[in-house]
């Protein structure tokens, strides 16, 4: 049920929800001081157009145990922009 999932970024952690069914969701978690890389891939020639920006968009954190990957997220570039300006410098 992709539809129904979320990343949610706050100016402390990056929260990614996977619902699986209508009562199923996993939550994944990370604090954006352990944020380590950020990965973005767009696929095709329609990606370039706003209106069908979508890909994959996956952030790992120094433990290498938190790996969220959010596959066809919204305007992926953006989102990893965003990110990184809220991550502290460490």
């Amino acid at each position: 049920m992709y539809w129904l999932d979320r990343l949610v970024v706050t100016n402390h952690r990056v929260v990614y929800v996977d619902w699986k069914y209508f009562t199923v969701r996993n939550e994944y978690g990370a604090d954006l001081g352990d944020i380590q890389d950020i990965v973005t891939k767009e696929k095709g020639f329609l990606s370039h157009f706003k209106m069908f920006d979508y890909g994959e968009f996956r952030l790992e954190t120094a433990s290498n145990r938190s790996i969220i990957v959010f596959v066809n997220a919204p305007d992926p570039e953006g989102l990893r922009q965003f990110v990184y300006k809220l991550k502290p410098n460490s």
